[in-house]
């Protein structure tokens, strides 16, 4: 790594966390009224690591910070139906957050398979965290 170069920790986050309430944005989420105000909303797409998304859920709900979590449920880098990762979800939701699927639509060729695919990665999140999901994020 260069010397110059910048690493993204919790402890960078923190500081990020800082100015954004320093800002006196209003932090809100997606189905919130946006119409008014300097409105921020917070998210996340989690590719690489539910463990790492719990570890920001966590530092936001000390700062009463609220965000959506994007899930992907069809992924080579974690595996969301292990009871870790469930937990994890779980977790998350328990800090006040909401939870959303981040679908992979590239992985398909034509609108009918892909719209079959994104509908089952759904009913598999709502069913592991036993609420319906009322947001995607396209991957």
């Amino acid at each position: 790594m260069k010397n110059n170069e910048q690493i993204f920790d919790l402890s960078s986050y923190r500081t990020l966390l800082r100015y954004l309430l320093a800002s006196k944005l209003d932090i809100k989420n997606f189905n919130d009224d946006l119409s008014k105000g300097r409105n921020l909303i917070m998210r996340h797409d989690i590719d690489f690591c539910p463990a790492r998304a719990l570890e920001l859920a966590e530092l936001e709900r000390r700062n009463n910070i609220k965000s959506t979590f994007f899930f992907l449920v069809n992924t080579d880098f974690y595996n969301l139906n292990t009871n870790e990762n469930i937990n994890i979800v779980k977790k998350i939701l328990s800090l006040g957050h909401k939870i959303g699927l981040h679908f992979d639509a590239d992985i398909y060729t034509d609108y009918v398979s892909m719209n079959k695919a994104c509908k089952n990665e759904l009913n598999i999140l709502e069913n592991i965290i036993s609420r319906d999901i009322d947001i995607i994020s396209f991957h």
